[in-house]
């Protein structure tokens, strides 16, 4: 199966900073609700989402994660009252200096390609990274490979207790490769431009190895008993055409019968039928885009 890749775009960098990977699908953030996440391999959430429409979605990305989907958070941040980060939480102050470990694992060979000083993940003149995660789950397992100064997770991979993959940084990468904020070098954004674009583009790389890696029979099979329950509600709106099709047909019956009589029981029955037939027509239509939503997960 082809995969598929869809970024929420929250009208701000997201669009540019992402528009070099080829196949992506913009969701704009405030329609996600109406969207099935289930039919994508791999989410991304950017720095600066509206985070008040991510505190709704929460269980989605948890649900989305637990069944074979890779989840890529970027930037990660909480805002007061905001508390959308699935399996964590976000915490504060900004972190000054970052640790990088595992340099030479299966994932950190990839993530970190290219990025062998720590300073090089530094977009900023006065801290590191927007301060630190915590776990708050009771599953553990987390590879954390960037730490604090004060020992705190700066970035981390989950994959223990779910059938697919948590990314999640409080780097944002994404938002430094096209920006023009100063970096460590106030004078001169271009550096902090490339090492920002060197990450993303790894951690991008990383999650579609990541999601190579998860197209096992357990997604593909999440994916076609979707399709098939799609497949079934549109079959069952179909099946709701019998009954404007019967009062049709009695309506129609009653004009040829009485030769187009104009008694109440006959109008009755024409806008029985017109009611019954506007309302399937309708079902009909919710079932389809549900069967087309749905078809791929």
């Amino acid at each position: 199966m082809k995969t598929k890749i869809a970024v929420l775009d929250g009208g701000l960098h997201h669009r540019k900073a992402f528009a070099i990977y080829a196949g992506i699908k913009f969701v704009p953030v405030h329609k996600v609700g109406s969207v099935s996440l289930g039919q994508y391999d791999l989410l991304v959430v950017p720095f600066h989402t509206n985070q008040s429409l991510l505190s709704r979605l929460k269980p989605r990305f948890q649900r989305f994660v637990e069944k074979g989907g890779v989840l890529v958070i970027l930037g990660a941040t909480e805002d007061s009252g905001c508390h959308w980060l699935p399996y964590c939480q976000w915490e504060g102050p900004y972190t000054k200096r970052i640790s990088v470990h595992e340099r030479e694992s299966r994932d950190g060979s990839v993530l970190f390609r290219g990025l062998e000083a720590d300073k090089k993940l530094k977009y900023h003149d006065k801290y590191t990274s927007h301060g630190a995660l915590i776990d708050t789950s009771d599953k553990e397992g987390d590879c954390v490979l960037v730490t604090s100064e004060d020992n705190r997770s700066v970035l981390s991979i989950r994959r223990s207790g779910i059938d697919g993959t948590l990314f999640i940084t409080t780097l944002d990468p994404d938002y430094h490769s096209i920006s023009n904020v100063p970096g460590p070098s106030i004078q001169d954004t271009n550096e902090t431009h490339i090492n920002a674009s060197i990450l993303l583009r790894n951690i991008m790389d990383w999650a579609m190895n990541e999601v190579q890696e998860k197209s096992s029979s357990t997604r593909r099979l999440n994916r076609v008993l979707s399709g098939a329950s799609g497949f079934y509600h549109m079959f069952t709106y179909v099946a709701l055409l019998i009954f404007p099709a019967f009062f049709l047909t009695l309506a129609g019956w009653e004009f040829i019968r009485e030769d187009w009589p104009t008694d109440d029981k006959t109008y009755y029955i024409l806008a029985s039928a017109i009611i019954a037939l506007a309302g399937s027509f309708a079902s009909i239509h919710q079932g389809w885009r549900q069967w087309k939503a749905d078809k791929d997960k």
